[in-house]
């Protein structure tokens, strides 16, 4: 914990580590001091309490780009395990939550052979390894709060109306540096349709998303 300068540690073949080992050693993420990059564990005992342990400790870890893992040994994971590090890598509970998300690791295992990968978890470790650290963000909350066939603008609603201009130049940005894209303009196009009810008089906007959001979590 002490050392800030170590970059790279390999734990390999260490099968002799517990869940309750991993979670001790998770300590080590958490601590700022840390500058660990790349750390390989690869051939461990690696279950879903050592993973959720691990996952945690990534909500407070700007460095650690790189965690291998393999499916040799006891690498006995499931959708539990991988739904903490889904949830750090992008928190789908509102747009700030994705904002605050980690958009530094890059990596989880040494080849797409190793661990199968859920496809969220693959799509954030994309976004981070291909994008900034403010593009990954913009991503993420693009695809999980204003994608599909129903968009939820109240987050936007409940910041007022000044806000509007801004939030379209944001989510026009990829048009502006890339290039046009069709995918983006009809993500821009279903945004602006969405926008139009935000000029409902008084207090009718916030209601009508707020029955819309309502209806959408009852489906």
């Amino acid at each position: 914990v002490k050392n800030c300068r170590l970059r790279e540690l390999s734990l390999q073949n260490n099968s002799g580590i517990t869940p309750k080992g991993w979670e001790a050693f998770s300590t080590v993420l958490r601590n700022p001091n840390s500058a660990l990059e790349k750390l390989d564990i690869r051939n461990n005992s690696i279950n879903n309490y050592a993973m959720i342990s691990l996952a945690n400790s990534l909500t407070e870890n700007d460095k650690l780009r790189v965690l291998l893992m393999g499916t040799c040994g006891d690498f006995s994971v499931n959708a539990i395990g991988w739904a903490t590090f889904s949830r750090v890598l992008c928190d789908l509970s509102s747009v700030s939550a994705t904002y605050s998300s980690n958009h530094i690791l890059e990596q989880l295992c040494a080849d797409r052979f190793s661990v199968m990968l859920p496809e969220d978890i693959s799509f954030a470790l994309s976004a981070n390894r291909e994008c900034s650290k403010h593009q990954s963000a913009r991503q993420k909350i693009i695809k999980a709060h204003f994608s599909g066939t129903d968009v939820n603008i109240l987050p936007f609603v409940e910041m007022g109306l000044k806000v509007m201009p801004f939030v379209l130049s944001w989510m026009a940005n990829d048009c502006a540096i890339d290039g046009i894209n069709s995918d983006e303009l009809a993500l821009l196009f279903q945004f602006v349709q969405s926008v139009v009810p935000c000029f409902l008089p008084g207090g009718q906007a916030k209601t009508f998303f707020r029955s819309k959001a309502k209806r959408r979590r009852c489906k």
